[in-house]
Formats: C-alpha cells, structure tokens, sequence
C-alpha cells in the first residue's frame, strides 16, 4: 500500500488487512499520532515501511515505548527536504522504535554528509542505502555493515 498524500488522523482502518508486508506513507502530518502508530505496530506481517514527512516543521510523533520489530527494511524519505541537521534528527528519533531493521535507507535529496551515529541502536543492521547523502567524514559504520552510495564516488 503506498499513500503519496499527506496523511495523519484519518489514517485508521489499516488494521482491517493484517497481513500487509509494505505500507509507504510518504507525507505524514502533524496528527499522525498514536493511534496511527499503534495500528501499524498491530501488523505483524509488516516487513518494510518507507515513510516521510509532510513538511519540513512537521515533528515526528512516536509515542513512549512504541516497537515495530516485525519491520526489516526501513526506509525514510526526506519528501519534506529537510537540512541535513533535521533529517539527523528525524533519524535519531525514529530508529528507536524499529530494532529488528536489517536494512535501512535514507533517502535524503540533499547531496550533503550525515552522522550515521544513530544507527548504532540498531543490533541487526545489516545494510545502509544512502541515495544522494554520504556518511560524515570521522563516522564509520561496522564492518559486517554493507554501505551503498547512490551515486557512486568517483574515483
């Protein structure tokens, strides 16, 4: 299921199909809440999540303690075109609530470096996909991490 609109306390009913894998919701709002996170956290088939904000003063709303686990690929998406500094912190605040993320994407349309620092909360990672961002230079990830950059260096 993919939504390209801006999405927030509308977004109910979603429990009603239980074994969807991939829900992209690519402009959350300033009201997508708790009840909207918890009716994701309700689908335990829910394997890969890409979402994104709907503008660039839209905070992210997790509520305390709030887990996806069942997520394996997450993928955020800088829709809003959030600085560097506000995709860090969309990052930061985010990671948290998926521990079982194997691989994770950061879409960030910006061209600049990020501090990969908050990925470290994540035990299984596996993979990072930076699509026109480049980890900041003095961070580097573990080596069993696969990193890929779009474009490629140039060498």
């Amino acid at each position: 299921m993919t939504l390209t609109r801006p999405v927030g306390a509308e977004f109910t009913g979603v429990t009603r199909w239980p074994r969807l894998r991939l829900i992209q919701l690519q402009r959350l709002t300033h009201d997508f809440g708790e009840d909207q996170w918890g009716a994701l956290a309700s689908l335990s088939e829910l394997e890969h999540f890409p979402f994104g904000l709907a503008e660039e003063d839209v905070a992210l709303h997790l509520p305390d303690g709030l887990q996806l686990p069942q997520v394996k690929t997450l993928s955020i998406i800088n829709t809003a075109r959030l600085p560097v500094p506000g995709m860090r912190h969309l990052l930061a605040s985010a990671l948290p609530a998926f521990p079982g993320v194997r691989e994770l994407q950061l879409y960030g349309r910006t061209d600049d470096s990020i501090d990969l620092s908050p990925t470290s909360v994540l035990p299984e990672l596996q993979e990072v996909y930076l699509p026109y961002l480049r980890p900041e230079s003095g961070h580097t990830l573990p080596p069993h991490i696969k990193l890929t950059l779009y474009p490629r260096p140039r060498t």
